[in-house]
C-alpha cells in the first residue's frame, strides 16, 4: 500500500469514528434545538449561540461569522493546529495510529512524544508510591485537611529529598534519560550526570485536556524556594495554553456555565473538597489569552479568586 493510500485510509476511519458532537462539546457548551446542537461559536465573540452541529451530516456551521466544517476543520480551528497535527489529535483521542509519511524523523518525533507520555506516567505512580513512604509530606497533607480521597484523585505525591532517587528507578527500567530530560524529569548537570529536577516537594501531576499526565508542579514542604516549581515546557506540555484541573472540571463546568478560577494547586484541590468541582487554576498570575480563549469557550461567565497580595489582585484585575 502507498503512503498516500495508506494515510487516506487512517482519515475515513478516524472521520468515520470521530463524533463530531462529542469532540465539539468536549471545547464548547452545546444544547440540544431539535435534531441539531447549538452553542455560542467559539471562534468569534457573541451574546446569542449561532454555533450548530449536525450529527447527522457530521459537519457544524456559525450563522454569526461564517465559518463551517467537518471535525478536522473544528480542530483545525480550535487547537489553530494544521490538518496533518489536527488528523493526530483525533487519532489519539480514539486510540489511533495516523501515518502521513513513511519518514523517520515523522516516526521519531511521534515515538518520543509516546515515551515522554509514559516516563510521566512513571513519575507520577513513582510520586505517589513516596508519599505513602513519608511521613513528613503526609502531615503537610493532614494539617491542610487533604482528605485521602482528594489525593488519588487528584494524583498527589511527593518527591523524596534525594537527588537521584527518581533517576535511578529511570534508569532501572531502562528508559533512556535522555527522554527523562526532555521531560522535564531530571536534569543533566556540567559533569554529564543527571539529577532530579522535583527533590522534597508535594508533587501534583498536571494533565492535558484527555487526562494524560503532560508535566508536574512541585510544591515545596518547608522553606526552599521557588515554593512552586513547575515542569519546563516541552513537546507536550505549554503552560500557557493549560488550564490545571480542567478535565476534572469541565463537566461541571460546561453545566453550569461558570468557572472558578483560582491561582495553584492547592487552591483547586481545597476547592474540589468542599463541593466546587468547578475549580481550576491558571498555575499562577500570568493568565494568558490562550487560557482566556479556552475558558470563554467552555464557559459564559469565569469568577476569579486570586489571593489578596498585590500580584493576585493586579492578576484578578487583567482576568477581568
Amino acid at each position: 500500500m502507498s503512503v498516500a493510500s495508506r494515510a487516506s485510509a487512517d482519515l475515513d476511519e478516524i472521520r468515520a469514528r470521530s463524533d463530531i458532537v462529542e469532540v465539539v462539546s468536549q471545547y464548547v457548551a452545546l444544547k440540544r434545538t431539535g435534531k441539531n446542537f447549538k452553542g455560542l461559536c467559539p471562534f468569534h465573540a457573541e451574546k446569542t449561540p449561532s454555533f450548530t452541529v449536525n450529527p447527522s451530516l457530521q459537519r457544524w456551521r456559525c450563522f454569526g461569522c461564517g465559518l463551517y466544517g467537518d471535525v478536522f476543520d473544528f480542530i483545525m480551528r480550535i487547537e489553530n493546529v494544521t490538518f496533518v497535527e489536527a488528523a493526530r489529535l483525533l487519532a489519539e483521542r480514539l486510540g489511533l495510529e495516523f501515518h502521513t509519511s513513511g519518514s523517520a524523523s515523522a516516526q521519531e518525533q511521534k515515538d518520543r512524544r509516546e515515551q515522554i507520555l509514559q516516563v510521566n506516567q512513571l513519575a507520577a505512580q513513582f510520586f505517589r508510591d513516596m508519599l505513602k513512604r513519608y511521613p513528613l509530606p503526609q502531615r503537610v497533607l493532614q494539617q491542610r485537611g487533604v482528605s485521602p480521597e482528594t489525593q488519588q484523585r487528584f494524583g498527589i505525591g511527593y518527591a523524596p529529598p534525594e537527588w537521584s532517587a527518581l533517576t535511578n528507578l529511570i534508569k532501572a527500567k531502562k528508559i533512556p534519560l535522555t527522554i527523562a530530560a526532555e521531560a522535564g524529569l531530571i536534569v543533566q548537570g556540567e559533569n554529564g550526570e543527571y539529577y532530579d529536577r522535583f527533590r522534597d516537594r508535594l508533587m501534583f501531576p498536571i494533565w492535558d485536556r484527555q487526562g494524560r499526565v503532560v508535566a508536574f508542579g512541585g510544591r515545596a514542604t518547608g522553606d526552599a524556594m521557588p515554593k512552586y516549581l513547575n515542569s519546563p515546557e516541552t513537546p507536550l506540555f505549554r503552560k500557557s495554553r493549560t488550564i490545571y484541573a480542567l478535565h476534572l472540571a469541565k463537566e461541571r463546568m460546561m453545566a453550569e456555565r461558570t468557572a472558578l478560577l483560582l491561582e495553584g494547586y492547592m487552591d483547586v484541590v481545597a476547592a474540589h473538597q468542599a463541593g466546587f468541582t468547578h475549580a481550576v487554576a491558571s498555575m499562577g498570575t500570568s493568565l494568558t489569552e490562550e487560557q482566556i480563549g479556552i475558558l470563554s469557550r467552555l464557559v459564559s461567565r469565569v469568577i476569579v479568586v486570586y489571593d489578596s497580595y498585590s500580584a493576585g489582585i493586579e492578576a484578578a484585575k487583567r482576568a477581568a
